[in-house]
């Protein structure tokens, strides 16, 4: 049985025209894995006229916009959508967030390359094609943080001139990709402040093997279905096994429940999936509500992001490491962080000091983190930055146990600390304020 209603655009850059040090040929394998498996009748049964590919040199910037519009004259709000792209994502010298085509151009930025603007596919662009597409289910697959650092030779080694800083999907990106239509998820081969790892002797990256087996049906069937909650499930499982320091994430708009995107090899039923399919626990899960997709759907589409604003919202040094869920000891969150009662995500307790506000109950720092409270309270940030910043890593501000500024920012390193979110926040630290990284 095909799976008639499925839409699909699989893009392997691979090759770079005018940055051959960048190029990651095996992002190509990884796309034409996933084209090869979701057009395979006993596989996801797409039909293959629907399945469009793009690899190296036809990678282009214009050539990814022109079958995004083809999609979007061809599909129907019944229709189901997979985007997937392998390739690299970066800032541009405009402040935006590009997916690099083979034909991007790149200017020097002052310790890294930036995207020339208009030869990039930018968020801009990305979020105007998607809301054209009337799909009410679809997902969107992003492997574009890319590290081949586990064997010697790898492409940070070969790189000549400034490096590239590859960058994932950020979350203010994904939270507005969420608000181009209904039903969107989006599944990123790591977290924001992680890298999708490759040893460049093997077929594919550690995502795309673990996405191709999952497709191929070793994800869970859903009543003859592959869900996108199981297949996510299933990926965060298998890459995390081979790979400890890479977590997959899912972003998902509050209430959106889960939907098939691809037959099960072994399984063919009426279509339909089954109540428990639902998001997983445990893992790195995102929920956005939809005031906060809505929030940055606009301020994106407006062109109002500066370089800063994925810390804080408008005038900060980079872009945000943004909402991530601690899978390593703290409770498990979904969307934002109401604290309460001095506590968040692990329920730490709290004290009295003698002065009469409520602290830590641990008031020693470690070395680290006493430089991360140092660079926060860095006159630099003002009280909206770090408001918006505890928004970040799903946490109230004005919540946060303390009378004065500086004991709120106390409270929120030391709950970071025990709850396993410092490396994360101290990652977010250096790309929000880059002259102040030495001091971490």
């Amino acid at each position: 049985m095909p799976f008639k209603q499925g839409y699909a655009l699989v893009v392997g850059v691979g090759t770079h025209q005018y940055s051959p040090e960048n190029d990651v040929p095996i992002t190509v394998r990884d796309a034409e894995s996933v084209e090869a498996i979701l057009a395979a009748p006993a596989k996801c049964g797409y039909p293959p006229r629907q399945v469009l590919p793009l690899y190296k040199d036809k990678a282009t910037r214009s050539a990814i916009l022109a079958k995004l519009d083809d999609l979007a004259a061809k599909v129907t709000e019944d229709s189901t959508l997979l985007v997937f792209f392998a390739g690299h994502g970066a800032l541009g010298s405009d402040h935006q967030y590009y997916l690099v085509t083979h034909d991007t151009q790149f200017v020097d930025g002052d310790d890294e390359l930036l995207v020339k603007p208009g030869t990039g596919v930018s968020q801009v662009e990305l979020l105007e094609k998607l809301r054209a597409i009337k799909a009410r289910r679809a997902i969107l697959i992003f492997n574009a943080c890319h590290s081949g650092n586990l064997q010697p030779k790898s492409l940070a080694l070969r790189r000549a001139r400034k490096p590239l800083n590859t960058l994932s999907l950020p979350d203010p990106t994904a939270a507005a990709l969420l608000g181009t239509g209904e039903g969107r998820i989006i599944i990123t081969a790591c977290r924001p402040d992680q890298l999708s790892h490759f040893l460049e002797k093997n077929k594919l990256t550690y995502f795309t093997r673990a996405l191709t087996d999952g497709l191929s049906g070793k994800a869970p069937p859903s009543q003859g279905f592959i869900s996108a909650f199981s297949l996510y499930t299933y990926v965060y499982a298998a890459v995390t096994k081979m790979v400890s320091e890479q977590e997959p994430m899912i972003t998902v708009l509050q209430g959106v429940g889960p939907f098939a995107v691809a037959l099960h090899q072994k399984k063919t039923a009426a279509l339909g999936l089954q109540a428990a399919d639902t998001l997983p626990e445990g893992k790195a899960v995102r929920t956005v509500t939809r005031r906060e997709s809505q929030k940055w759907l606009t301020k994106i589409e407006n062109q109002t992001i500066v370089r800063g604003d994925y810390v804080r919202g408008d005038k900060v040094g980079r872009d945000k490491i943004g909402t991530q869920i601690n899978t390593g000891g703290g409770a498990y969150v979904r969307g934002g962080v109401k604290v309460s009662g001095g506590s968040f995500v692990g329920r730490d307790q709290t004290i009295y000091n003698a002065g009469g506000d409520r602290q830590p109950e641990s008031a020693r720092l470690s070395t680290a983190a006493q430089r991360a409270l140092q660079v926060l309270n860095d006159k630099s940030f003002t009280q909206p930055d770090l408001a918006d910043l505890c928004i970040s890593i799903g946490v109230d501000w004005d919540s946060l146990e303390g009378r004065a500024r500086a004991d709120k920012v106390r409270t929120l390193v030391a709950e970071c600390e025990r709850s396993g979110k410092l490396d994360q926040l101290r990652s977010m630290l250096r790309l929000a304020r880059p002259k102040l990284k030495d001091q971490l």
